[in-house]
Formats: structure tokens, C-alpha cells, sequence
């Protein structure tokens, strides 16, 4: 039972819990997790991880970076990855027909439960050549839908009046070999 009461074995585990909840391909699951950070610190009392310092987290497909991560959970759940950093960044692969998804933010919380990505202060989502900019970026995983604004307090009819700040959105033409 000591290994079960190993701080460092509990963080490992824990990044665990965190790439296998997510979406990905299902081999992304079966790789090897890796976690780089200049320092980790694990809370079960409170149920909160911190890694902070260059953190790279990778399994498979998946890459997420920031100066900090938090990682919410209970009961050997995670609830939430809080991401920061001058651009913390976020990428995928969702499916092995589909190209992977890029996100950036100098925010990005991720929500188990409701598979959704948030990207806050110059967010970047970007699929298949498409690309959203904006303040306030949501990603439904399941859904593979997106909301994006400049202001997440504003209803999307206010945003016209009273901010200067714009939502961009570049959609790439489908190939003629795709429409038919």
C-alpha cells in the first residue's frame, strides 16, 4: 500500500484520470501519458493538482501546454484542467478521418463531464483550416460545435453596441472531391 501513499505516483495516476476522460481517437487512450513541469503538487483534501513551469502534457495525439495547469477532481474523477500562460495552447486528433484541433488562449478550462473546451483572452480554435478568433471562444467536443464572442457576460445582441472588438471567423471552401 505505500505506493498508493507516493505523491509523485498519485500525480502520474492522476494525469491518467485526465487523458483517458477525454475525447480523442481511442488509441490516444492506450499511449504512454507524459508530463513535464518545473514543479507538481497534489491536494487530495482539497482535490486539486498544480503543475506549473513550461507544462507539457502528452498522450498520443494530444498536447497541452501552459506555464500552469490545474487539474480539478473528486473521487478519483476529473472535473476540470485549468490551462494558463502568455498563450496556452491545446491539439487533438478527434477522430482519424478528421484533422486534429488546434486551440489557443491565454486561458483554456476544460469541463469533463460537458466535453467542452473554453478559451478566454486571444482565443485562436482552428479545424480542418478554419479558424475562430475572438475574447471568448466555447468548443463542444461532442457536439463539434462552436460559440465564440467578445464579451461571455453579453448576450450575442449586445455585442454590436458596445464593444469595439470583433469576432473572426475564416471558413475554408470545401474541396470539389468532398461535395460529391
Amino acid at each position: 500500500m505505500y505506493l498508493f501513499n507516493n505523491p509523485l505516483l498519485r500525480l502520474v495516476l492522476i494525469g491518467f484520470w485526465l487523458i483517458g476522460q477525454a475525447y480523442a481517437l481511442p488509441t490516444d487512450r492506450q499511449q504512454p501519458l507524459h508530463i513535464d513541469a518545473d514543479y507538481a503538487r497534489m491536494d487530495d483534501a482539497k482535490g486539486i493538482s498544480i503543475y506549473t513551469g513550461d507544462v507539457k502534457i502528452t498522450q498520443g495525439t494530444l498536447l497541452l501546454t501552459g506555464e500552469k495547469v490545474i487539474i480539478h477532481h473528486k473521487g478519483g474523477d476529473i472535473e476540470s484542467i485549468f490551462t494558463e500562460g502568455d498563450l496556452a495552447h491545446y491539439e487533438q486528433q478527434p477522430e482519424t478521418e478528421k484533422e486534429k484541433v488546434y486551440a489557443d488562449g491565454e486561458i483554456i478550462e476544460y469541463y469533463v463531464s460537458k466535453e467542452q473546451l473554453v478559451l478566454k483572452k486571444q482565443g485562436s480554435f482552428k479545424q480542418e483550416g478554419n479558424l475562430i478568433k475572438g475574447d471568448y471562444i466555447e468548443y463542444n467536443i461532442a457536439t463539434d460545435k462552436v460559440i465564440a464572442k467578445t464579451d461571455p457576460n453579453l448576450p450575442a445582441i449586445e455585442h454590436t453596441k458596445t464593444n469595439k472588438e470583433r469576432v473572426t471567423i475564416t471558413i475554408q471552401p470545401k474541396n470539389q472531391d468532398e461535395k460529391k
